[in-house]
């Protein structure tokens, strides 16, 4: 249903949500892309990042370069609530980020039942935890077999959407900020 309403159609979807920064490294997702054996049918859609970025304008030409431009789509900015329609509209989340403070699309994209392809950059690990899989920063060649396990191998992805809700479920506001607080509380009063 989210696929009919954002107009995207048939095929499979690697969605990247963040920043567009080289150290997000959404070059290698489209070197990956790039790499995949008679994936004619995979699209990327970039959520995220300006205009006037350099650094999309240096993606639409690494894109262009790797002759994957027209399954690319750059999306722009958007409203956080317009995000979690494009999360249930894709097939994989994919974070190949260089450095990640603490993964919120990752937790975003899982909290949407979208399995996660990720690096092991920063928090991430600990987020995604069994819910998706995990490559080193940088390894094409890891992100794109990754990829291509979670397309195609739809058992195991059903249980990666199972867990990924599961995994999410625990980062609720109402269990963790009474967490918070206790901690805060005891070291205020050491």
């Amino acid at each position: 249903a989210s696929r009919e309403r954002l107009g995207l159609g048939d095929g499979r979807i690697l969605l990247y949500v963040g920043r567009l920064e080289r150290l997000k490294g959404v070059d290698i997702l489209f070197r990956a892309v790039a790499a995949l054996d008679d994936a004619t049918d995979v699209r990327v859609i970039v959520v995220g990042g300006s205009a006037n970025s350099p650094e999309l304008s240096r993606l639409r030409r690494v894109a262009a370069n790797l002759k994957i431009d027209n399954r690319v789509s750059f999306l722009g900015s958007l409203p956080q609530e317009r995000i979690p329609e494009y999360y249930s509209a894709a097939d994989v989340c994919v974070l190949p980020s260089f450095y990640e403070s603490f993964g919120l699309a990752a937790l975003e994209a899982m909290a949407c039942g979208l399995p996660v392809v990720s690096t092991t950059a920063g928090a991430v690990p600990e987020v995604v935890k069994d819910a998706g899989i995990l490559v080193a920063p940088g390894d094409v060649e890891s992100l794109s077999k990754a990829v291509v396990k979670v397309l195609e191998d739809t058992r195991y992805c059903q249980t990666l959407k199972e867990r990924a809700v599961k995994v999410a479920s625990f980062y609720d506001w109402g269990r963790l900020a009474p967490e918070y607080e206790r901690v805060y509380l005891e070291v205020i009063k050491r």
